[in-house]
């Protein structure tokens, strides 16, 4: 590799992926609750995030029975079944339970697009809290329960991890890798001698040839 030609391959990398990133990273969508027929929330999974940071999709926050059969569901789904008197969305929730424990208060928040106050919703921001009952004489193995509107929960901005913060770490590398190279080649290029005049290449003194003299 010729001299200094590793911090220029850094930078054409680096140029490469800042193009390239606004075109792989999916833009943000919105959507309107009164159009969604059904949720889905699923354990383990969190949700979508623009102005505030992400949650688990599910949280089991109250009810005696939480402890010991929330980390079992797996995912509950969630159903539209119309707006209430103040034109808020109702769902109707529903999850496979052992037949002694039904699901109690339920609700749905969603991140709005612009602000809290937006009808408009993230698409796939939306997360459930939900409480555990204990129930006795119960004969099924699904439960069901009505609960609240998608609203804006007013979750706070924190720093946060996720697969997002890839691109900008993977950038951060990149300018250092960059930096690198620069710092290098900059050393290469003080450290190399000036011209191409060998060491000790001066011309030797005139010669003056006068001490064998003609006899006289």
């Amino acid at each position: 590799m010729p001299p200094c030609a590793l911090p220029r391959l850094a930078v054409a990398i680096l140029v490469l992926f800042v193009l390239h990133a606004p075109a792989t990273s999916a833009e943000p969508r919105k959507v309107d609750l009164r159009d969604v027929a059904a949720l889905t929330f699923r354990r383990g999974k969190m949700t979508a995030a623009r102005r505030v940071s992400p949650i688990p999709q599910l949280a089991c926050v109250q009810g005696a029975a939480c402890s010991q059969y929330s980390d079992t569901i797996e995912a509950i789904q969630c159903h539209n079944v119309g707006d209430d008197d103040m034109g808020q969305v109702q769902w109707k929730c529903e999850a496979d339970l052992p037949s002694d424990v039904r699901l109690g208060h339920i609700d749905v928040s969603c991140e709005g697009f612009q602000d809290r106050s937006d009808k408009y919703k993230l698409a796939g921001s939306c997360g459930l809290e939900y409480g555990l009952n204990w129930v006795s004489g119960s004969g099924g193995s699904s439960s069901s329960n009505y609960g609240s509107r998608g609203h804006d929960s007013g979750r706070q901005r924190v720093s946060h991890g996720g697969e997002s913060d890839g691109s900008w770490v993977f950038s951060a590398l990149m300018a250092l890798f960059v930096l690198m190279g620069v710092v290098i080649c900059m050393r290469e290029r003080s450290n190399r001698p000036q011209g191409n005049r060998a060491p000790n290449s001066d011309p030797p003194p005139p010669y003056n040839g006068g001490g064998g003299g003609a006899p006289g």
